[in-house]
C-alpha cells in the first residue's frame, strides 16, 4: 500500500523513483523464489532438480488420478511455503523501496533510524517483562524451547536476528550522531539488544553477531589507519611554504590565528569522531560480555549439546547430512522450509 502510494504521487508530481542497488539481493531472492513456484517443464524440472522429481513422482504415485493431475511440475519442495516466501519477500522489496526513496531527506532519516531506536528498546522491555512476570512462553501461549528471552515473537530465533539487526544499527548509529543525549540512547539498546541475542540461546544469532561486531572493529580500524582526504589537504596548507618564508611576514602573521582555529576544529572533530567509533566498539563488546554473563550457563549447555541433536530437536542435525544434500539438491538447492528432506538421508 505504502509503495503504490508513493508510485501514485511521483507520477501526479512527474518525479522519480530513486533507491538504490543494496536492494537487489532482495529483488533477486524474490525472482528466484518465483522461479522454484511457477510450474515448469517436466524435462526442466528433471534437468535442475532430478532427485527432488523422483521423489515427488514416488509421493503423487499414492494419490488418486484426479489428485495426481492436480500437482504441478515445480522445483519448489514446499509449494506453499515458497508462496509465503515470495510474498514475505515482495513486501520486504516494497518497503526497502519506500524507505531507501523516503529517507533521501535527512529529516526522515533521523525518524527512521529513531523508529528502529525505539523498536530495540520495545522489544527489550517486553522480554525482560515476560521474564520478570514470570510469564511462561511468549504471551503466555507459545511455548518452545528453554530460553531467557522468548517474547514479542514466538520464535527465539527469529527474535534473535531482529535483536541483533537492531544492535548493529544502534551501533553504527552511535558513531554519526553529534547529540550526547542521542549517543547515550543508541549505545544503551545497542548494548540491551546485543545481550538479547545471546539471551535467546540462538546459536547460530550468538555467531552471526560476534562476527558482524568483529566486521565492524576491523572496518573502523581500517579506516583509523588510512588519512582521510581532509587531513592530508590540511597538512598541505599547514606545510610552510620555505621558497616563500621571507616574504609577507604580516600577512602570515594575520592568517595564523584563522590557520590555528582550522587546525583545533579538524582535531576536535576527530577526537569526537575516534570518540563515537571507540564508544561503538565498547557497545558491542559490553553486549557479549553481558549476554555471556547472564546466560554463561546455557549458552555453554547450548553449544556442547550440538552433538545430541536430532531432526525432531533442531535444525542443526541437517549439517550431518549436509554432503549428500549438497549432491542431490546442488543445482538449486532444498528451497524454502524444505527441511525434512534431511531426515531420509
Amino acid at each position: 500500500v505504502a509503495l503504490g502510494i508513493l508510485v501514485a504521487e511521483r507520477f501526479r508530481a512527474h518525479g522519480t523513483l530513486r533507491t538504490t542497488w543494496l536492494g537487489a539481493p532482495i529483488a533477486l531472492g524474490l525472482v528466484f523464489t518465483l522461479f522454484e513456484w511457477l510450474p515448469l517443464p517436466r524435462a526442466l524440472v528433471h534437468l535442475l532438480q532430478p532427485v527432488g522429481l523422483s521423489k515427488a513422482q514416488w509421493v503423487t504415485s499414492l494419490l488418486p488420478d484426479d489428485a495426481r493431475a492436480s500437482v504441478r511440475s515445480v522445483l519448489s519442495l514446499d509449494p506453499p511455503e515458497t508462496a509465503f516466501a515470495a510474498l514475505r519477500r515482495a513486501g520486504a522489496l516494497a518497503l526497502f523501496i519506500v524507505v531507501a526513496h523516503t529517507c533521501r531527506r535527512r529529516r526522515a532519516r533521523d525518524l527512521a533510524y529513531r523508529f528502529v531506536l525505539a523498536t530495540g528498546a520495545l522489544m527489550f522491555a517486553v522480554a525482560l517483562g515476560h521474564q520478570l512476570l514470570h510469564v511462561n512462553g511468549a504471551w503466555g501461549r507459545f511455548t518452545m524451547k528453554t530460553a531467557y528471552f522468548y517474547a514479542p515473537m514466538v520464535n527465539p530465533n527469529q527474535l534473535a536476528r531482529l535483536f541483533g539487526a537492531v544492535a548493529l544499527v544502534c551501533a553504527a548509529r552511535a558513531m554519526a550522531v553529534r547529540s550526547r543525549m542521542e549517543l547515550l540512547w543508541c549505545t544503551g539498546v545497542a548494548v540491551c539488544c546485543g545481550a538479547g541475542v545471546f539471551l535467546t540461546l540462538s546459536r547460530g544469532a550468538m555467531l552471526a553477531f560476534v562476527a558482524g561486531g568483529v566486521m565492524l572493529g576491523f572496518l573502523l580500524w581500517r579506516e583509523r589507519r588510512e588519512p582521510s582526504d581532509t587531513d592530508v589537504v590540511s597538512k598541505t596548507a599547514d606545510a610552510p611554504d620555505r621558497s616563500s618564508s621571507s616574504s609577507s611576514a604580516s600577512s602570515s602573521s594575520s592568517s595564523s590565528p584563522s590557520s590555528a582555529a582550522a587546525a583545533a576544529a579538524s582535531s576536535a572533530r576527530a577526537s569526537g569522531a575516534l570518540l563515537r567509533a571507540a564508544t561503538a566498539q565498547i557497545a558491542i563488546v559490553a553486549a557479549v560480555a553481558l549476554g555471556l554473563f547472564l546466560a554463561r550457563e546455557m549458552v555453554v549447555k547450548e553449544a556442547t549439546s550440538l552433538e545430541h541433536e536430532t531432526i525432531e530437536t533442531s535444525k542443526l542435525a541437517l549439517y550431518k547430512p549436509a554432503l549428500s544434500l549438497l549432491s542431490d539438491y546442488g543445482r538449486v538447492g532444498v528451497g524454502n522450509n524444505a527441511f525434512g528432506v534431511g531426515s531420509y538421508m
